[in-house]
Parts: C-alpha cells; sequence; structure tokens
C-alpha cells in the first residue's frame, strides 16, 4: 500500500522536519521506495509500492521543474488511452509515461477541473508552486483515503491518520 504524506505551512515557514517526523512515523511499513521533497512552506513525502507497470519508472514524489509543479500521490488510472489522446502525448510513450506524469499535464491542460477526466483509483496532491496553491484530489468513490487536519495556520494531510497524528502539534 502506498502512503503520502505533506505538510503545508501557510507561514511559509520550514515544514521538512514534520515531514521527517511523519516519515518516521511509518518505519513500520514496508515499500519499494521512500522520498521526500520540500520548499518554502510545504514539504511532500511518500512511500511507494510498485503497484502498477508504470510505476517502477516513477519516483515519487514527482518536481517538474518547467511548470513547478509537484505531486504526490497513490494513482492508478484507468482511462490512459483516453488521456494519451486528450493530452497529445505521443503513443510511443505508453509504456514509460507513470500516471503522476499524466496528472501533470491534465493539470496544466485543465487546470482544477483535471479530475473531471480521470477514471480509476486515485488520491493525489499538487502542489502548484507558481500560484502558492495545494490541490487535493481523490477519485469519484474515494477508494483511496485522504485524511487532513487544519488549524489555520497548518495545513496537513495523509492516506493513514497515523503519520497526522505523530506530529506533536496536532493533538
Amino acid at each position: 500500500m502506498t502512503i503520502f504524506f505533506g505538510v503545508y505551512c501557510l507561514d511559509k515557514t520550514d515544514c521538512s522536519f514534520d515531514a521527517k517526523i511523519m516519515l518516521e512515523s511509518l518505519n513500520y511499513v514496508s515499500s519499494d521506495a521512500d522520498a521526500l521533497w520540500n520548499a518554502e512552506g510545504i514539504a511532500l513525502g511518500q512511500k511507494t509500492v510498485f503497484n502498477t507497470p508504470e510505476s517502477f519508472s516513477e519516483t515519487l514524489p514527482l518536481y517538474d521543474p518547467v511548470n513547478n509543479l509537484t505531486i504526490a500521490g497513490d494513482i492508478r488510472l484507468d482511462n490512459r488511452a483516453e488521456l494519451f489522446v486528450k493530452l497529445s502525448i505521443d503513443a510511443k510513450e505508453y509504456e514509460e509515461r507513470a500516471d503522476a506524469g499524466i496528472i501533470i499535464l491534465a493539470y496544466r491542460k485543465w487546470g482544477e477541473a483535471l479530475c473531471e477526466h480521470l477514471l480509476g483509483d486515485f488520491a493525489f496532491v499538487l502542489w502548484d508552486g507558481g500560484l502558492n496553491k495545494l490541490i487535493c484530489c481523490t477519485d469519484h468513490l474515494a477508494s483511496r483515503n485522504l485524511h487532513y487536519f487544519y488549524n489555520g495556520k497548518k495545513f496537513v494531510f495523509a492516506t493513514t491518520p497515523n503519520p497526522i497524528l505523530a506530529l506533536d502539534d496536532i493533538c
């Protein structure tokens, strides 16, 4: 089971320490890859289990430096072929283009309406560094959980409650 988590500090303070605590709280979970990413006021982390052929070629959180977008998530898209056409992605990339990369392209095309075009089982967060905006999405049936805590200063989220509860200033 892939688990992702993160902290968005609205006052732009460094959130990387919180993300490290959240990752350490998940030491009991086995994964194929663990990663942390942070920028001013935001930190994302992920414990990934490779569950699709495309996922082996992807490291999450995934940062797109050209568009200043970062995504973390537990994603399985079922309408990849349809999205390749709608997003004008070369069919030669079908086997190697991972789902998170497709979602970044979908966001660039449709903005916050991107989820209207996605079919599958997914939960993800997408940080738009250019707009300082965090977008949180789940599939239409919410088959992937996304728990959160917000206190006016900090927005903390994860696909399981344990990393949220590991932070001292939550309870």
